[in-house]
């Protein structure tokens, strides 16, 4: 392995022109979006923004998406536990 050290560090022509060619065809390839990659990746507008962060003080916005309402704004008070905001989503049996 000493003696070849050299050709071991050599990359293979076919090797080489595979990955020109596989990059001529990603640059040449025309940039495409399907209608629902080309909402998510567009701007959001600031009305948007304005609208989360217009929450009152001692009001906070809860994030549940596995439970059955997924976000709801609660006001707290200084007897609020986490009890009583978990309870607000579970379902009513």
């Amino acid at each position: 392995m000493i003696k070849n050290q050299d050709l071991l560090w050599t990359v293979p022509t076919f090797l080489l022109s595979q990955l020109r060619q596989m990059n001529l065809a990603s640059i040449q390839k025309p940039f495409n979006l399907s209608r629902t990659t080309s909402r998510l990746l567009r701007k959001k507008n600031k009305n948007d923004r304005n609208q989360l962060t217009e929450l009152c003080e001692g009001v906070i916005r809860v994030h549940a998406p596995l439970n059955t309402k997924v976000s709801m704004a609660i006001q707290l008070d200084e007897q609020t536990t986490a009890k009583d905001i978990t309870s607000r989503f579970q379902p009513e049996i």
